[in-house]
């Protein structure tokens, strides 16, 4: 079968460690179709699909083998002109991207492996079968840089002999071509700015916790940095002290200094971890809706910040158009409920439960906390429990029998 291996990512820039990858790639699997598949999107991160193909050029990868695609791990774009029964597919990643899904192997839902395996030399399936994930050597370069995101932090406060060494050092090309050093430097300042016009993106602002329906709590660093879970982060990490441990013993003081003082991604990252670790201890074991993304930096603007579980539905599901009124309903009768000084709640409990059933809803009491059910089987928690006991639970329930 033939071998197609794509090297996926968003090139914001591409630069020399990309361009080393793509070697990596072509000794590794020496009679594959090699592309790099990179998509347009620029909501996030700064480059322009164009300027980015220009600067891979620049690296050295062929034209026609860098390839815009919508999704880097769903690439029809360049698949779909091989045959599946016929292709060995394998995404070749950086080791520093280990940690960073999505990962290879797994079970799906029903038992059978993930579509995306780790990459093995023997037994391998076609592409209608499965893909494969291989991780190629990480390659250093500039100032102990491994990342676009360093880039992307530093290059607003370097100095112009800085950016001119720089550019040399990731695109080759340009090295004793004043010209086109130039006109990099100014592709370059034009999409991430000076330091006279740009705010740092090591200035951390805010980090952001997602919970995944099928992946749970998942971290979003400030910086483009990627989407981890606590374990990949702190394990990343770990990486980066010991690839700091090797600069101070090969005496790389300015590789150290630029890591720890000026790159922001090691920052980035403690800060996102250390974020989540207080908003999870305010949180305590209130559950967090499927599907909410919350701003960690709210645990330091506000001390008291506890996240309340808005009206989220669960996957699948599309909210009701009456929605606004049942949820307005759903909460005074949750207010009665709880309220331990009113004796004798059935009369009004009754009153808006028999309103809210005109509306096709009902509530429920979960270990979640109370739930506003639809009769299509639309649902959403929309009253949280910070530690649901067993008394708490019975107390309710004995309030809601009094009806």
């Amino acid at each position: 079968m033939k071998k197609l291996v794509i090297i996926p990512g968003g090139f914001h820039p591409f630069h020399a460690g990309h361009m080393a990858l793509y070697d990596a790639a072509r000794a590794a699997f020496p009679s594959a179709e090699i592309y790099a598949a990179a998509t347009k999107d620029t909501s996030n991160r700064p480059f322009e699909f164009d300027i980015k193909e220009k600067l891979a050029q620049l690296s050295g990868i062929p034209p026609h083998r860098f390839i815009q695609v919508k999704s880097p791990f769903r690439v029809e774009e360049i698949t779909q002109h091989f045959d599946p029964k016929d292709t060995i597919l394998i995404f070749a990643r950086s080791d520093k991207d280990k940690d960073q899904g999505p990962q290879a192997g797994g079970i799906k839902k029903d038992g059978t492996p993930a579509y995306i395996q780790p990459y093995k030399r023997n037994m391998l399936e076609p592409m209608s079968q499965h893909a494969y994930m291989a991780y190629l050597p990480t390659v250093q370069f500039g100032p102990g840089m491994t990342s676009a995101t360093e880039i992307r932090a530093k290059w607003p406060e370097m100095t112009a002999e800085q950016k001119t060494r720089l550019v040399n050092s990731l695109y080759p090309a340009t090295e004793g071509n004043a010209k086109l050093t130039n006109v990099t430097v100014r592709m370059l300042d034009h999409v991430l700015g000076t330091q006279a016009q740009t705010v740092k993106e090591n200035d951390v602002e805010e980090a952001w916790l997602k919970n995944d329906p099928d992946a749970g709590h998942l971290i979003v660093p400030d910086g483009g940095m990627g989407t981890w879970n606590e374990e990949t982060l702190s394990s990343n990490l770990d990486r980066k002290f010991q690839s700091m441990q090797e600069m101070l013993q090969n005496k790389n003081y300015d590789g150290l200094e630029y890591v720890l003082y000026k790159g922001g991604v090691v920052e980035n990252m403690v800060k996102a971890l250390a974020q989540y670790s207080k908003f999870m201890d305010k949180q305590g074991r209130r559950p967090i809706a499927q599907g909410r993304e919350i701003d960690l930096s709210q645990v330091n603007e506000n001390p008291d910040y506890i996240d309340e579980g808005e009206v989220v539905p669960f996957p699948g599901h599309t909210p009701p158009e009456n929605l606004d009124p049942a949820r307005e309903l759903a909460n005074k009768m949750i207010a009665v409920i709880k309220d331990e000084t009113n004796k004798d709640p059935g009369l009004e409990i009754a009153t808006l439960r028999g309103d809210l059933k005109a509306l096709g809803f009902r509530i429920r009491l979960t270990n979640k906390g109370f739930e506003l059910v639809h009769s299509s089987g639309w649902t959403a928690v929309i009253d949280t429990m910070r530690q649901p006991t067993a008394e708490t639970v019975e107390s309710f329930i004995n309030r809601i029998k009094k009806i």
